[in-house]
Order: structure tokens, then C-alpha cells, then sequence
């Protein structure tokens, strides 16, 4: 009996759901379909976005030839577990990437700049990109966009890095591989392969700057310690430590892929990778029904 009731109070609720749903039908159904257009107008007046990507592992050639077990980001001694050298580096480089002393070198190009807050669209059949005129004025060469303190009118290197860490630049490590994959994204597929190209550029270069100077102090500390040392035995070391920085010197002279290997370049994207259209008109259709439903 109690089931039987049970069955007869779903029963009465379902009912009630479908009397409010007919009654309000026409409320319902034209939310949902003002939703659904603006959706879709909303949703086509958002820009193709384009992902150039890269695959990078780390030099051996310029460091020590410690390498993981078995490709593993880690290696096992005395049972713990600790980040083997190529994975470290590998973090290392991928940190230079999303560091502000790159960004701000990379931002030094006043195209970067305009492509990076100005560029709207990309027309693929002339290869040009849409500048927003309320942002950069390209007759003048000037910036006249309207913004709110604390930004100011000209895009600042450090608003260029916030927005490239939020929108453009991705690099992360595979766990198993260790190879870093980095990617950049842009309303131009060309300007996205352009930028992923030089930011690897800019890496390896700075790297190899960086341990060039080094290994020039590092000489010129060793000679100032040979007017000094009597000791032939200790002269000997100092002028093995001296060879040795000479050999780093030349092998970073010599290679430009001096912190990462290219193994696979950066290349122009055919197909767009965002936005997703569809999804976004769901969402926001769906949005419209269950305000259809409040209202």
C-alpha cells in the first residue's frame, strides 16, 4: 500500500513539473532562443587562436653525461628518489621561459608589443593581421588605448609578461620522457611559430651567455691564482681547471642549441586549436533555459 502511494505521489509531481513547464512554455522557449542566437553571435565574433609547439630535450653535449634510469625524471639512490640532472635542467629551462628578465628581453620589439595587445584577427587569404585601431593607431605609429590606472596607455614589459604567461606561452615537462613541450598561441599561426622559434633562441642564447661569462671570470680568478702558487702540483690543477673553461667557452661558441635540442621545430598550424564554438553556444543556451525557467 505504501509503495502503491509512493508511485501515486511520483506520479503527481512529474505531472506538476510538466503543467509548470506547458504553462510556461512560451517564457521558456524564448529565453532559451535569445540566448541561443547571442550564443552563437558571441561566439563567432571571438577570433581563431593558433598553437605552434615544440619539442625540446636537453643538451648532453654541454653538460655532464649523468643521464636518468630508463628516461625516468628521477633516479634512485640509496632508495630515495631525487630529480636526475636532465630533469632538473629541464625545470630550469622551462623556469627561463616564464621568467620576467626574458620576457622583458623578447618585449623589447615594439612588433611583439603591437601583435601581443593589438592584433584582433588574422585574414589567412593575405596573411595580415587585424590591428584593433582603439588600441594602436597605425597611421601614427602610437598607442591610444584607454585603460585604468595602474596600467598606463603604452603596454608595460611587465603587463607584456603577465599576459604572455596567461594567454601565449605553455611549457611543461613530460614526466616519463623528460622532453619539455612548449607552446605558443596566436590569432596568426604565423606569428606563433615566429615567437616559439625565438623564445627557444632567446633560452639557449641566454644560457650560453650566462656560462660564458662565468667561465671567462673563472680564467681570469685561475691566472691571478698562478702569480701566486709555487706548488707544481697545484699549478697543474689550476691549469687543468683553465682548460677546462676553455673547452666550455668553445663548445658554447660552437653550438647554438647549446641548453635545448630542437627534435621537433616549431612549425605554421593548419588547423585552428580554440575556440571551442561549440561548447561555448551550449553553455550559454543552456544558461538561457534555466533563466527561462526563474524568470
Amino acid at each position: 500500500m505504501n509503495s502503491e502511494t509512493k508511485t501515486n505521489q511520483d506520479f503527481f509531481e512529474l505531472k506538476d513539473i510538466f503543467n509548470y513547464l506547458l504553462k510556461r512554455k512560451k517564457t521558456i522557449g524564448i529565453t532559451t532562443i535569445i540566448f541561443a542566437v547571442v550564443s552563437i553571435i558571441f561566439a563567432l565574433s571571438i577570433p581563431n587562436q593558433y598553437t605552434s609547439t615544440a619539442l625540446l630535450s636537453i643538451n648532453k653535449n654541454n653538460f655532464s653525461q649523468a643521464s636518468p634510469q630508463s628516461f625516468s625524471p628521477f633516479s634512485n639512490i640509496s632508495g630515495l628518489l631525487v630529480p636526475s640532472e636532465d630533469y632538473a635542467k629541464s625545470i630550469y629551462g622551462i623556469e627561463i621561459f616564464k621568467s620576467r628578465e626574458l620576457i622583458f628581453e623578447f618585449a623589447e620589439d615594439p612588433e611583439v608589443m603591437i601583435n601581443l595587445f593589438a592584433a584582433k584577427d588574422w585574414d589567412s587569404r593575405r596573411n595580415v593581421i587585424d590591428i584593433d585601431e582603439s588600441l594602436f593607431d597605425t597611421s601614427n605609429k602610437k598607442w591610444v588605448r584607454e585603460v585604468s590606472h595602474p596600467k598606463k596607455q603604452i603596454p608595460s614589459k611587465l603587463e607584456a609578461h603577465e599576459k604572455i604567461l596567461k594567454e601565449i606561452l605553455e611549457a611543461d615537462i613530460d614526466e616519463e620522457s623528460g622532453f619539455v613541450l612548449l607552446s605558443v598561441t596566436h590569432v596568426s599561426p604565423y606569428v606563433a611559430k615566429d615567437w616559439a622559434i625565438r623564445l627557444i633562441d632567446l633560452v639557449n642564447d641566454k644560457v650560453r651567455k650566462k656560462d660564458i661569462d662565468y667561465a671567462e671570470n673563472s680564467i681570469e680568478f685561475l691566472k691571478n691564482e698562478l702569480k701566486t702558487v709555487e706548488v707544481e702540483d697545484v699549478r697543474k690543477i689550476i691549469f687543468d681547471l683553465i682548460e677546462s673553461q676553455i673547452s666550455t667557452i668553445s663548445l658554447a661558441n660552437a653550438n647554438q642549441e647549446y641548453l635545448f635540442d630542437v627534435i621537433d621545430a616549431p612549425v605554421v598550424a593548419e588547423e585552428k586549436s580554440g575556440p571551442s564554438r561549440a561548447i561555448i553556444c551550449i553553455f550559454i543556451t543552456i544558461f538561457g533555459f534555466i533563466l527561462g525557467l526563474l524568470i
